[in-house]
């Protein structure tokens, strides 16, 4: 269900009427930070969840790793998030997401960076120069909102630009997008996945061989079945994860975008270990889907804000 206009979570917060609001929407977030009291109270990090364009590598003409790779330079990620996505996303160069266990986003930026000249090279050497002869192409969205479908039409616009491709950007009801991708139907499409668990798994897990997208990678498994296996020593688990992320990026398994970002605000008066961040930063603070971290919040009369934690929820 996508709103047609969003709730008044801001009058009601500055009215005193609520202590804690998300912030969804751009218009309201460019207000926030130019308000010099406002903005103390704005907390902003990287959702745990990944934005990609997801192909059908098993047929034509997605089964072709130069055009996989074509577009997976051709588009311009930085200028994504600073146009479409100003302040509501960060760019995305692999599935696991920023402060997420195993992740290690720089170390594989590089591989599907913007690079348009690169890009135009590869699309020659899998035998569509100038994107000539290459099939009409489909991107099908899964009953996005006005911010994701903008992002998609952006897209849509660097690789007309970048490898002269012409696509066209459909938004389909949710049910006939599930459909055809878990039956592995849908040739060409952006979609995202949300995390379920603190776990590498959790976000790996759907790229296997017997999962919901149109791919396949014997070395991806064999490192996943493997690290599922490895319990007892977690720092050679974390390796092997990322070893299988690796590959999953440079098969261009899927063409990774970016990390939608958590704006929210609170009272300088609600406190909990969840909203605290720990050394590294990092707030435990996402979705509350288990309602565990919603019972950790309090009141108190103190005004300041949370700048530390002093251990408890981040002793493990």
């Amino acid at each position: 269900f996508i709103p047609a206009a969003p709730p008044p979570y801001l009058a009601a917060y500055q009215a005193n009427e609520v202590d804690y609001i998300p912030v969804a929407h751009q218009a309201e977030l460019s207000r926030i930070q130019t308000d010099p009291l406002l903005q103390q109270e704005l907390h902003s990090f990287p959702e745990f969840t990944t934005f990609y364009l997801l192909m059908n590598t098993l047929e034509p003409p997605f089964d072709n790793l130069k055009l996989r790779q074509a577009l997976s330079h051709a588009i311009d990620r930085t200028a994504l998030v600073s146009s479409a996505l100003r302040d509501v996303a960060e760019p995305a160069w692999s599935m696991l997401p920023p402060d997420f266990p195993g992740a290690d986003p720089e170390q594989l930026r590089d591989i599907q960076r913007y690079d348009p000249v690169l890009a135009r090279q590869l699309l020659a050497e899998a035998g569509y120069p100038g994107g000539m002869g290459l099939p009409p192409l489909e991107l099908w969205l899964r009953d996005e909102g006005p911010v994701q479908k903008t992002a998609a039409e952006a897209i849509q616009a660097m690789l007309k630009r970048s490898l002269g491709i012409s696509v066209l950007v459909r938004n389909l009801e949710r049910k006939t997008f599930m459909d055809a991708l878990n039956s592995h139907r849908l040739t060409f499409g952006m979609t995202s996945y949300v995390y379920d668990f603190y776990d590498p798994i959790s976000l790996l897990g759907i790229w296997r061989s017997n999962g919901r997208h149109a791919w396949r990678h014997d070395l991806f498994d064999r490192l996943i079945v493997e690290a599922g296996r490895t319990v007892a020593d977690p720092l050679r688990r974390l390796d092997l994860y990322r070893q299988a992320e690796h590959n999953l990026v440079s098969d261009v398994g899927g063409v990774f975008l970016w990390h939608p970002n958590t704006n929210t605000m609170w009272k300088s008066y609600v406190r909990g270990e969840a909203l605290a961040p720990n050394r590294f930063g990092y707030r435990a603070w996402r979705n509350d889907g288990l309602m565990r971290l919603t019972s950790t919040l309090y009141i108190t009369n103190e005004r300041y804000t949370l700048s530390g934690s002093s251990g408890g929820f981040w002793d493990w």
